[in-house]
């Protein structure tokens, strides 16, 4: 849910005031860093008794049990660090569409004849339903549900590669037809342990009779090697969801047993939790779950009710991460898709699943195939690139040798022959040959033949492609950006002396200019992280003139001295590919309220050249009167601007004229830029003031 709550009075006094000559402006105070402080853990009982999910309860006992895991909420802080990288890369056209697919295995606790012993028709009906609800196949009426791009399929074979005589399904009778509880899953020898198969492979679920009707719940991708957080693999052996037998079937084929709940929705919620979803109410009264285009709830709802509870927007009742009843249920949106897609890219136990294709019977002994293009991708900037891509070996034998071939939009096929050792299952990176092609848009194609001398018969994964574009002319510019205790309040433009946008990025929701103080969350579409490092490659003109504008949406720039329990001031940084800083934040400590403007010229060698015979500047070194004659007549008006050695623009006008003045008696004394912008490009050239 997007939170537009002021920080609380204890945090930052209730509201900072801004006095004037005549008046108070009431600034509103920044919300609360702590996003977890008001979280309610314990499982909520339904009206009917039932315990709908039991995930955030059995989350807190895992993690009290062990005290070397991270807390809920510096999770949650690591995801949404990559969860903007995630944002940013498809803004910038970077981020690959992958369409993911699950292999599940079904742990059947049972004494082999009781109702908990369901059939492989009940097991197939809970995951077609799985795959519809995924799929935005449910028939949600809401503009903002998603196709998650997550699919679910049943294991063909065991952690030995055996055949399973029911796909997807293990039955254990080794602990009886239960009623079990939490105790009983739980813990080193709990009968999750004992009975778990690789997560790295399989998506665990362990259907049974559970006690204190208790529906289900499912462990967090915790501990997933999210940046920030050390991995910890203590709890890889109880990854999985748990849940009723009476909640397995499908809105086709409901289970006669569990109405309510009975048509595969339980597992739709838990399964959501094992990708890193939350409540929709943020499991406090009108709480945050870290998605903005899912409105407040003050709680969970039961039934299907039609109802207004915190934001002014209708509950999203309907949404699949409530309580509401089975058939009610028919939502996930956007940003949970977000979510659900960051998780699957950076989680380990979650990012190898389907790699090792169990739900595939066929098996090729020679199997080799392109994994992955690392590069080219996105923008290139310069006049050639180096090709890396991961190639994988995805039969049963030993792969010794095999032919790469690629090529440039369909041109010419270039080859190379690999020799080495790969086992079954591994995966090797090749580093190609430099190459070059025109300016502009192009395809890089790259596939596999001849594996150990012999025919590919699975070429189905042989081959990928990747888009790129190439700026032969373009020279690499980095922006770093150190941001303060909010992140989110940051945004920059990049204009080109044309008024052209050339870049931008962090919080989309920040409408600019900024004026007034705007609110703003973490969860914003493309929000930057909190005292982070961020770190984007423009790709740049040289000889060219360029406008780079900071702004904050809260209007205290990026100091974070301001606020309350954080010191960390923000700084940005511009520099050439050369290392020369060519723009750097004005205002000490980040002091400048809305926004911060810093110009720059990008010199390159052959600008320099060109710029000792297209105009003159005498004498130079002067004392503050500079005489520029122009070498040949410019038709129309131009812009001569006038830069110190961080880039910013200390004067600039308008000429007309072959012969004009600089006045700089009132600058201080040092080296300057005088760059001069015609319409056939920019000239520079540099001047000293005495």
């Amino acid at each position: 849910m997007k939170t537009n709550s002021l920080k609380s009075a204890l945090l930052l006094g209730a509201l900072s005031l801004t006095v004037g000559a005549n008046a108070q402006e009431v600034v509103p105070a920044k919300r609360d860093l702590h996003q977890h402080n008001n979280i309610t853990y314990a499982s909520t009982i339904g009206p009917d008794g039932r315990i709908r999910c039991h995930t955030m309860e059995a989350d807190s006992i895992r993690r009290a049990n062990d005290p070397s895991l991270p807390t809920l909420a510096q999770e949650e802080e690591a995801l949404q660090r990559e969860i903007a990288k995630f944002k940013a890369a498809q803004l910038n056209g970077e981020a690959k569409k992958i369409q993911y697919t699950i292999p599940v295995i079904f742990h059947i606790l049972t004494d082999g004849s009781g109702a908990e012993n369901l059939s492989a028709a009940q097991i197939q009906a809970q995951l077609d339903q799985l795959n519809l609800d995924y799929a935005d196949q449910a028939g949600s009426s809401y503009a903002q549900s998603a196709d998650t791009e997550v699919q679910f399929c049943l294991a063909q074979v065991d952690e030995n590669g055996t055949p399973l005589a029911e796909p997807g399904i293990n039955r254990i009778t080794t602990y009886g037809d239960g009623p079990f509880g939490n105790g009983d899953y739980e813990g080193t020898n709990g009968i999750k342990a004992q009975t778990i198969w690789d997560p790295n492979d399989y998506f665990n679920i362990w259907v049974s009779d559970l006690s204190g009707g208790l529906l289900g719940y499912a462990q967090f991708p915790s501990n997933s090697g999210l940046g920030g957080l050390n991995t910890n693999g203590g709890s890889a052996n109880t990854d999985g969801c748990v849940i009723l037998y009476t909640s397995v079937g499908s809105v086709a084929n409901p289970n006669p047993q569990g109405n309510p709940y009975n048509r595969g929705r339980t597992l739709t919620h838990e399964a959501g939790h094992w990708l890193g979803l939350r409540h929709i109410w943020g499991d406090s009264n009108c709480g945050n779950d870290f998605c903005a285009d899912t409105p407040e709830s003050s709680g969970s709802n039961f039934g299907c009710p039609t109802q207004t509870t915190c934001d002014g927007q209708q509950d999203m009742v309907e949404n699949y991460m409530d309580y509401t009843n089975d058939i009610c249920m028919n939502t996930f949106t956007n940003d949970q898709k977000t979510r659900i897609q960051t998780v699957m890219s950076v989680s380990p136990r979650r990012s190898t699943l389907g790699q090792n294709n169990v739900c595939n019977l066929q098996t090729v002994n020679d199997d080799i195939g392109v994994q992955a293009i690392n590069a080219p991708t996105g923008t290139i900037c310069g006049e050639s690139f180096d090709p890396e891509l991961v190639v994988r070996n995805y039969g049963t034998n030993t792969i010794t040798s095999f032919t790469l071939n690629y090529d440039i939009d369909g041109g010419t096929n270039q080859t190379e022959n690999w020799t080495g050792s790969l086992g079954a299952g591994q995966t090797t990176t090749i580093a190609l040959p430099t190459q070059t092609t025109s300016n502009g848009a192009h395809t890089f194609n790259a596939s596999t033949s001849s594996p150990n001398g012999n025919n590919d018969t699975n070429t189905s994964n042989d081959a990928d492609a990747e888009s790129f574009t190439l700026d032969g002319t373009g020279s690499v510019v980095t922006f770093t950006l150190d941001t303060d205790c909010y992140g989110e309040e940051s945004v920059y433009e990049l204009y080109d002396a044309s008024n052209n946008l050339l870049y931008t990025g962090g919080n989309q929701n920040v409408t600019l200019p900024v004026t007034a103080t705007q609110n703003t969350a973490t969860t914003d579409p493309g929000a930057y992280p909190n005292e982070t490092t961020i770190e984007i490659e423009w790709c740049l003109t040289s000889g060219e003139c360029y406008e780079f504008t900071l702004w904050d949406a809260y209007g205290d720039g990026l100091n974070g001295s301001a606020v309350q329990g954080c010191n960390t001031d923000g700084d940005y940084q511009i520099e050439d590919e050369f290392g020369t800083v060519l723009a750097s934040m004005q205002a000490p400590n980040g002091t400048f309220t809305f926004s911060e403007t810093a110009n720059f010229c990008l010199s390159g060698v052959g600008i320099d050249e060109l710029a000792g015979n297209d105009f003159t500047v005498f004498p130079n070194p002067g004392n503050g009167i500079f005489n520029v004659t122009m070498t040949e007549a410019v038709a129309g008006d131009f812009t001569v601007s006038v830069l110190d050695v961080t880039g910013r623009v200390v004067m600039t006008n308008v000429e007309n004229t072959d012969v004009f003045t600089i006045d700089m008696s009132g600058a201080a004394a040092g080296t300057y830029t005088v760059a001069i912008q015609t319409a056939n490009g920019t000239m520079t050239k540099r001047v000293i003031l005495k």
